[in-house]
């Protein structure tokens, strides 16, 4: 179903998704989040022939490890 508007130029979906895979790994997600940035502009590169702008990503992956922080944070302090 066509919910108008302008389709997504990049597939953020299968990135996240790439992320989620990477993340279950034994090795894990790299501690620099400039490691991964490069890597998923690899990714998109290998995987579709283009990538979004750097800055596109690092706001994503930003997220990711922000969100990961806070997780930690909490589970090492359930009571804050």
């Amino acid at each position: 179903v066509n919910k108008g508007g302008r389709p997504a130029e990049y597939d953020w979906d299968s990135f996240m998704l790439e992320v989620i895979r990477r993340a279950n790994t034994p090795d894990g997600l790299p501690d620099s989040q400039a490691e991964l940035v490069r890597a998923m502009l690899q990714w998109f590169a290998d995987t579709f022939g283009t990538e979004p702008a750097e800055s596109s990503i690092k706001g994503r992956i930003s997220r990711v490890y922000k969100y990961l922080a806070n997780a930690k944070a909490k589970d090492n302090n359930p009571d804050a």
